[in-house]
């Protein structure tokens, strides 16, 4: 995943030799990809606690924006809508989410009063709005009602409403010659159906094939057709399902991918039939192999003797995940087209080791072989039912942001790379043929930037009274007292104001009030101010799936799930013991603070504040007269400063920390790594928080605090439900051990995670996160307590 910029790659490796001609529609392809893709794409992987919920129990997930043509984690993004919906599509509870240095947290509470089924979690941005294609993130999830589990479940599959889906490769079932044909048997909702003998037949009825389906209901079979119809048929519960082959083309074009048998390389063999040939030798045609507008393009020249063409090239010129094998004629007519997938060579990995700490607890310490990684962490009983889960980091990154179908994991085919699992692999893309990104949208339909990049809160409002002679001698004051935030605002002819990058808190109290430019006493005013971007619409929205008795069969849950204890909650349980009050993080859950490390300072520390600095991988130089601190470099020469705040008041002048002795603190949050949205060449964060903190200033009683309505929500922090046995099959099946949010490793590329002691003897473990260059860390191990 080396790609950061767009790049127009020409290679040699052929069979047969390609000429690279200086035909003007070659450019204009690559124009078109460079055009279609120019405007920057948001892409969000949730990574939830768990997949199935309890309705005593919260749903916990940590968020990761990625930007696509940076192939990095979004550091930009503020703005994220996270929407639990239910089947029918219906808004359960929307939030707006506050991402800082690419990621966020949260959860939803209160599932007492939520019937048992099967639910969703969206999650976009304001400015995905900009795109004809869905670019938000939609995870199905599964809540059930303590006091009435059964539901139709539409993720159990259902033979009774099986069907045969049939992919010719390339989309293109062409007469005379030999053709790959993917198949799969799935159910209304496309879960598989596997492990059947499908039988291709003629039209005299006659058993031409027999295709053997895999665990996924994948199969395929090669047919040279001929002008007569095809079907495939099934005999599954007493009755047969058939499927007709697509029409069969007279001419055409159409292709082979190998993605899998050759090392560092791959191959696409383009063919045609003798009906076609003399009309391809008259129409110039490329070979396209792109993933956004990183591609690679060749000249098309088949040969006219064995009517196939193939080409081979080095796939280190290509991305990680899904790539689009696409033949374009002079025209740019799309022919054919073909997914495949690259997976990295290097899998990054987290390291864990079961340790017992100085209390006696114990406690999981991770090596990465990346530093400034930030990850989630979730831990649940081994065998649980639970194991099902949402697509990885890994798998929404790489492969599923670019296709309409998505893929459930591909993390195993990471582990094991044997030719047998990327056959596997190859065979699930036969049955994903198209990308998300239609050819036609792309050579006619560029995106537009209708939509704003939200950053922060806007707030707009207009001045009802007092009536103002010259609106010019005025401003408009806005302050925050929880939020440390006292600004203004110009008063335009029409009486309206406006305050933009607001980070704050829903229902935090602010005040408003008019400022006269050479009096420094409030002024009570009537407004209209309101956050105007807190409760952005999706253009493509979850709509719902619709499920009867008729086409699902019910799921009774009845037996085996946890009992509960009656309102109690185990709080800060990522503790064996509850850690004494004094060493509680009293700041760790501020939206600026998120995923910043935090030191709790004990007060038995004999260094001063730019010693403990410096040694935290920050570089301070102090002259007597000034000081300066350097950000650790993440591969950028430039010299970097980081952002400094002390009682959230940001600290400009660093001489200022001179002689602040470690002992006066009472807390440090930092994160050298941290990208910093100011337009200033930042890098890196350290928010100080002293024992005795400096007094800010008093709301005016006279002005009247207001509450900020559609702001931020909290992050709450991690609690567990109190179960009543952790030894029970229900805790077994759905029970949770512990959710971390977030963890940063630190400049010896470890972490540490505590865990709970709930008597299990074995436990699973789901890593998820990424580095602060764009590697992707996905992880699960097993760990024997």
């Amino acid at each position: 995943m080396n790609f950061k910029k767009n790049y127009y790659a020409l290679i040699t490796f052929f069979i047969c030799i390609a000429s690279f001609s200086q035909d003007n529609n070659k450019p204009q392809i690559i124009d078109k990809l460079n055009a279609y893709f120019s405007l920057e794409r948001e892409n969000i992987h949730l990574h939830l606690n768990k997949k199935t919920y309890l309705s005593n129990e919260s749903i916990w997930f940590k968020g990761y924006t990625y930007n696509r043509k940076e192939l990095l984690p979004f550091y930009n993004t503020m703005n994220v809508f996270v929407v639990l919906h239910d089947q029918s599509g219906a808004v359960i509870s929307k939030q707006l989410s506050y991402a800082n240095t690419g990621t966020f947290e949260g959860a939803f509470k209160d599932l007492k009063k939520l019937p048992s089924g099967n639910y969703y979690v969206q999650v976009y941005t304001n400015w995905m709005n900009n795109f004809l294609e869905d670019e938000s993130s939609i995870y199905p999830i599964k809540i059930i009602n303590t006091q009435k589990p059964s539901f139709l479940d539409s993720t159990i599959p259902n033979p009774e409403t099986a069907k045969i889906e049939v992919f010719p490769e390339g989309g293109v079932l062409l007469y005379g010659i030999n053709n790959t044909v993917g198949i799969k048997m799935a159910d209304a909702h496309n879960n598989a159906i596997g492990n059947q003998t499908v039988y291709l037949k003629n039209a005299s009825n006659e058993i031409i094939s027999e295709i053997a389906t895999n665990n996924e209901g994948l199969g395929k079979f090669v047919l040279n057709p001929k002008n007569e119809n095809y079907t495939l048929s099934v005999d599954l519960n007493n009755k047969t399902i058939t499927k007709s082959l697509p029409p069969i083309a007279l001419k055409g074009v159409t292709l082979e991918v190998n993605s899998f048998s050759l090392v560092d390389k791959a191959s696409v063999k383009i063919k045609t039939n003798p009906e076609t040939i003399n009309e391809i030798n008259k129409n110039k045609l490329f070979l396209v192999v792109h993933q956004d507008d990183r591609a690679l393009l060749f000249d098309v020249n088949i040969d006219a003797n064995t009517l196939e063409q193939n080409i081979i090239f080095n796939t280190d010129a290509i991305s990680d995940g899904i790539n689009v094998v696409r033949i374009i004629d002079q025209d740019l007519n799309q022919l054919a087209e073909r997914t495949f997938i690259k997976l990295p060579k290097n899998k990054e990995n987290l390291a864990l080791t079961k340790k017992t700490n100085l209390n006696g607890g114990l406690e999981l310490e991770g090596l990465s072989n990346q530093k400034d990684a930030n990850v989630s962490i979730s831990i649940v009983p081994d065998n649980g039912k639970n194991t099902d889960w949402n697509s990885s980091i890994t798998t929404d990154f790489l492969c599923n942001f670019y296709l309409n179908s998505p893929v459930k994991n591909i993390d195993s085919y990471l582990v094991n790379t044997k030719s047998a699992k990327k056959y596997e692999l190859d065979l699930l893309m036969l049955s994903i043929p198209k990308s998300k990104y239609s050819w036609n949208e792309i050579i006619s339909n560029v995106p537009k930037n209708l939509y704003e990049f939200d950053m922060g809160l806007t707030i707009k409002g207009k001045v009802i009274s007092p009536i103002l002679k010259d609106v010019k001698d005025y401003n408009v004051s806005f302050r925050s007292y929880h939020h440390q935030i006292n600004v203004q605002s110009p008063i335009s002819d029409d009486g309206d104001f406006e305050f933009k990058n607001l980070i704050l808190s829903d229902s935090t109290l602010v005040d408003y009030n008019l400022q006269r430019n050479t009096d420094s006493n409030p002024i009570k005013l009537a407004h209209t101010a309101k956050v105007i971007n807190g409760q952005r619409d999706y253009n493509h929205a979850f709509k719902g799936i619709s499920i009867t008795s008729n086409d699902q069969i019910a799921n009774t849950l009845i037996e085996d799930i946890p009992v509960f204890k009656e309102e109690s909650i185990l709080l800060n349980s990522v503790n064996v013991k509850a850690r004494e009050s004094k060493d509680i993080l009293v700041h760790e859950k501020k939206l600026s603070n998120v995923n910043l490390r935090g030191y709790k300072i004990t007060g038995q520390e004999s260094i001063d504040l730019l010693t403990f600095l410096d040694t935290k991988g920050f570089r301070v130089y102090n002259s007597g007269s000034n000081v300066s601190i350097i950000s650790p470099s993440g591969g950028d020469r430039i010299a970097k400063s980081p952002e400094i705040f002390m009682d959230d008041m940001q600290i400009r002048d660093f001489s200022f920390l001179q002689n602040i002795q470690m002992n006066e603190l009472e807390e440090i949050y930092l994160n050298p790594s941290a990208l910093v949205s100011s337009g200033r060449n930042l890098q890196g964060t350290i928010r100080i928080y002293k024992k005795f903190k400096t007094k800010p200033w008093i709301n005016n009683n006279s002005i009247k605090s207001v509450p900020i309505v559609n702001g931020y929500s909290d992050t709450p922090k991690f609690e567990n439900v109190e179960y009543s046995s952790t030894n029970d099959n229900g805790f077994i099946n759905y029970g949770v051990i512990n959710w971390i949010p977030t963890l940063l490793t630190d400049q010896l590329n470890t972490t540490k995670a505590e865990i709970p002691n709930l008597n299990q003897k074995k436990i699973k473990v789901t890593l998820e996160g990424f580095t602060f260059d764009g590697k992707l860390i996905s992880e699960t191990h097993f760990i024997d307590l």
